[in-house]
């Protein structure tokens, strides 16, 4: 080879990307997209609908509606979720064939992904909404969470190359996690299992969230 021929020596080690060979930018942040996008739009909505409520004084009106408490949550939701849903469709529709990125894995478990990631940020979002008396500070505050949630979410920063203090504040973001099932989904093809053992986070935040929105 070349370094044979110039009489350099052959490198200790070499470094090759299993799913990402060519090491091609656009392989690494398109998949991540896919949720983080939804997740701007899903956690301004959700924000803004007990406080809209609350603000345009029909939250009473809800109160004393012939509903369970869990179907008016349920119902919250339903809006916010099937929007982030179409927009991560819509992204993963560019991924497949504007940018042609291979997809290695599977459909479903991509939106598997989506789902549990989405439930987690409408969970938030509607905790958010819950203690807003205004849809300014319901507005103001998801966007306060917004911001940090992007940058710890290892998006365009790998959560490795962080301070070891940081690290650590990112197992409150169920971006981290979603972004890395959705590109082991995604491009790496990873088992059921392991799509679940990396969402659990996700899953928890949901647990503790949906419970404040009530």
């Amino acid at each position: 080879d070349a370094a044979a021929r110039s009489g350099a020596a052959p490198p200790l080690v070499v470094i090759r990307f299993l799913y990402n060979p060519n090491n091609i930018t656009q392989w690494f942040i398109m998949p991540g997209l896919i949720v983080m996008l939804s997740m701007l739009q899903v956690i301004v909505l959700s924000s803004l609908s007990v406080a809209r409520e609350r603000e345009q004084g029909t939250f009473e009106q809800l109160l004393v509606a012939p509903f369970t408490v869990n179907e008016l949550v349920v119902s919250k939701m339903i809006v916010p979720a099937a929007i982030g849903i179409f927009q991560s469709t819509l992204i993963f529709a560019i991924d497949v064939w504007w940018f042609e990125i291979p997809l290695a894995g599977s459909v479903l478990k991509i939106y598997a992904v989506l789902v549990i990631f989405i439930i987690s940020i409408v969970g938030l979002g509607l905790a958010i909404s819950a203690f807003s008396r205004t849809m300014q500070q319901a507005l103001l505050t998801a966007f306060v969470l917004l911001v940090p949630m992007v940058l710890l979410g290892g998006l365009f920063t790998p959560v490795e190359n962080m301070p070891r203090w940081l690290q650590l504040l990112t197992y409150a973001d169920p971006l981290r996690f979603a972004l890395l099932a959705v590109r082991r989904a995604y491009l790496a093809d990873a088992g059921w299992g392991e799509i679940l053992l990396t969402m659990w986070p996700a899953m928890a935040a949901a647990a503790a969230s949906l419970p404040l929105a009530r």
